[in-house]
């Protein structure tokens, strides 16, 4: 109730469990799942895994234990596969944009 509460008025955002912050201090806000999934639709394209680790670590309040576990184990809408060591949404398998990004 308190979560729903705080991200109303879109003062709040999301940072990790139980961990809230201000939304016009700019960054990501959402679970793991959902900002991973913003993540690759504005890049287009597969994010190398360590990477996604990175950029979650330093944008949410979580361990690095749970990324996994939430993006690939419990994750019921099975949004996001790993192909290699990327990690790339479900759904472009189905829709032909699925490409890798090879740096």
């Amino acid at each position: 109730m308190v979560h729903n509460v705080l991200i109303r008025e879109s003062i709040f955002g999301f940072k990790g469990q139980g961990i809230y912050d201000l939304r016009n201090k700019g960054g990501l806000f959402g679970s793991i799942g959902d900002v991973t999934e913003e993540i690759l639709l504005k890049r287009g394209y597969g994010i190398y895994y360590t990477e996604l680790k990175r950029i979650l670590m330093s944008e949410l309040e979580i361990s690095e234990h749970s990324i996994n576990n939430v993006l690939f184990l419990y994750d019921i809408k099975k949004r996001f596969i790993k192909s290699g060591n990327q990690v790339l949404l479900s759904k472009w398998l189905g829709q032909g944009q699925l490409s890798l990004d090879i740096e």
